[in-house]
């Protein structure tokens, strides 16, 4: 009986990662490629198996670019680095790292998104008042920070290395409510 399990759940395995493969490759507007999305999508996007092109093609984004939390507590400014895809854990990286880095650079980092500020700096708060809850914090900043990524053939940075390239930075939100 155990075999039998073994085998049918290896054969759904295949058979989804056959349907994932077919899926990457058919435009969803073809009437076969509205049902696998429809019956794929929401298992990819579960199993966090679903990566969007954007990222390479056809216009691939062209700087870096993070966040960071200034916080004013003490007299003092601490620089809050949320996590990312660079964490020293690798399974915690992948799990954890590349869906931060997605909200905060897809969603946060833009103005179009200015509802997600007030959020993202309350998060802050809880997450330093946990470590620090001595501190009397004044105000978070939210800020971006990017570089430009010059060609490849001009400078070229290996994988998991740190550039040179200096950072510009643009603060553009302050939080001070529900501070005290």
């Amino acid at each position: 009986m155990y075999k039998k399990i073994q085998r049918v759940f290896a054969n759904i395995v295949i058979i989804l990662s056959i349907l994932m493969m077919i899926r990457a490759q058919i435009d969803s507007k073809n009437p076969l490629g509205r049902v696998i999305f429809k019956t794929i999508t929401p298992i990819q996007n579960y199993l966090s198996m679903w990566r969007g092109w954007q990222m390479f093609a056809p216009n691939p984004l062209r700087m870096n670019s993070q966040i960071v939390a200034r916080i004013h507590a003490n007299n003092k400014v601490f620089e809050y680095a949320f996590p990312g895809p660079k964490g020293k854990d690798k399974l915690q990286s992948y799990l954890v790292g590349e869906r931060w880095r997605k909200y905060l650079i897809e969603g946060v980092r833009l103005d179009k998104n200015k509802y997600l500020f007030e959020d993202c700096a309350k998060w802050v708060l809880r997450k330093y008042k946990e470590k620090h809850p001595e501190h009397n914090i004044r105000k978070i900043d939210l800020v971006r920070k990017w570089s430009n990524i010059p060609p490849w053939d001009q400078y070229f940075v290996e994988h998991r290395s740190d550039s040179k390239i200096e950072y510009k930075e643009f603060k553009f939100y302050s939080y001070t409510g529900g501070l005290k």
